[in-house]
């Protein structure tokens, strides 16, 4: 069912995924992967309150995935305008894992969009570069190098990543920094 559901993942089809995952769960309440894999559907079709049941369960379960359980909790409080919620989770993931530059790049939009702390944000954007692992499909240095007002190299990581990954979640993050831009 796992493995199913890994499948239905990619084609985005995360009705599907929450269906296999529930059956999962039923089998088996104790695997931390299925309430991963079940929460990030329920959180990309915007039941934040099921997704957030989710993440705090997998994090029970498994507490090597506390840092992103704090990211994905930290980005369900933004998106709910709990700002300084969303920063202490945030913060939580960063002291869970230091060297996940998602958790910067997202603590550093949020002290510079929402919280108006421009040199926090800045000095949380140099932290996303530096720890952000280089060009890959996970590579998220191209929004905080837009963060500190380098546009140039923001604009030359994203024409590396979608030279290297000719994919449509490549031209999504272009055109996700494109329309900040």
């Amino acid at each position: 069912l796992y493995w199913a559901a890994i499948c239905y993942d990619v084609l985005e089809k995360d009705e599907t995924v929450i269906k296999l995952m529930n059956q999962a769960i039923r089998m088996d309440s104790t695997d931390a992967n299925f309430y991963y894999m079940r929460a990030n559907a329920l959180f990309y079709i915007q039941e934040f309150s099921k997704a957030k049941t989710d993440y705090e369960r997998m994090m029970e379960l498994d507490k090597d995935y506390g840092y992103y359980g704090y990211y994905k909790l930290g980005w369900i409080k933004e998106i709910q305008k709990d700002y300084q919620g969303a920063l202490n989770d945030y913060n939580m993931s960063i002291a869970l894992n230091d060297t996940y530059s998602y958790s910067y790049m997202m603590k550093g939009n949020l002290l510079k969009d929402y919280l108006g702390k421009e040199e926090e944000a800045e000095d949380a954007f140099r932290k996303c570069i530096e720890t952000d692992a280089g060009i890959n499909e996970g590579t998220c240095k191209q929004y905080a190098y837009w963060g500190v007002g380098q546009t140039e190299k923001a604009i030359a990581v994203c024409d590396s990543i979608l030279e290297k990954y000719d994919d449509p979640g490549s031209y999504y993050d272009a055109a996700c920094l494109y329309s900040r831009m």
